[in-house]
């Protein structure tokens, strides 16, 4: 029965956090880059790459895979909100309403790009497990 009602919890909260964010996957040929756009729902947040993992909520992070790919760099992000958490006991770094991150490329790059986005969605109630979302792009 326990473990009934864990798979019908996980169930759930994957459900809703497909509700709480979409994720858009884009190539701009002019900045020779991958745009990852996160839409939140109000009240929910992700978090920045550039945090403790050690400080309780998982940072966001990014597989980026293709044969003729060169990844220039690390993938950027905005500013984020930054603020000390009473429920983790540590600073926190996340990002609310929406958050663009992006991926230099070396110019020449072609070919599918599979991509891996790990994150975490939170809100002032408590969070969701870690979320894995994959998208492929075939850049031209």
């Amino acid at each position: 029965m326990k473990v009934l009602l864990i798979i019908i919890c996980l169930i759930s909260s994957y459900g809703m956090s497909q509700n709480e964010i979409s994720w858009a996957v884009d190539y701009d040929n002019t900045g020779n880059e991958l745009k990852f756009t996160a839409e939140l729902a109000e009240g929910w947040h992700i978090y920045s790459q550039f945090m403790d993992e050690n400080a309780g909520p998982i940072p966001t992070s990014f597989e980026i895979i293709g044969e003729d790919i060169e990844i220039l760099g690390n993938v950027e992000e905005p500013e984020p909100t930054e603020v000390y958490d009473e429920n983790f006991g540590s600073d926190i770094a996340y990002f609310s309403d929406e958050a663009v991150f992006t991926q230099k490329l070396k110019s020449g790059s072609t070919g599918v790009v599979n991509i891996e986005i790990v994150y975490m969605l939170c809100n002032d109630e408590g969070c969701l497990p870690p979320t894995v979302s994959e998208f492929e792009i075939e850049i031209q």
